[in-house]
């Protein structure tokens, strides 16, 4: 969660698809970003693009919250981390110029 309480980001994963040989091309794992989250009514405002074949599992912000690193571990065992700009993304949120509701962040 950013420190002022505003925004907070999540793991999201759409497991049942990546286990299907036909998965949707969009199955996988991704961040959500939730608004107010601890607010009278928390709303899940944008995500990033999914990534395919992964499992995302953690997500933490550095210590400074400047930087929001995600764990997208595959099936397999390998996986990588994503590190996203904070600032970037409260942006996007904010003033969406057409992409409401997905951040092309990968």
């Amino acid at each position: 969660m950013t420190k002022d309480g505003k925004y907070a980001f999540v793991a999201g994963r759409n497991s049942k698809k990546i286990l299907e040989p036909n998965a949707n091309p969009l199955a996988g794992g991704n961040i959500g970003i939730i608004q107010y989250p601890l607010g009278p009514n928390p709303k899940l405002v944008a995500a990033t693009e999914p990534v395919p074949g992964v499992l995302t599992n953690n997500v933490t912000l550095s210590g400074d919250g400047k930087y929001l690193i995600g764990s997208y571990p595959t099936l397999g065992g390998s996986g990588n981390a994503y590190v996203f700009d904070v600032e970037e993304i409260i942006k996007t949120v904010e003033n969406p110029g057409g992409k409401e509701g997905l951040l092309g962040l990968r």
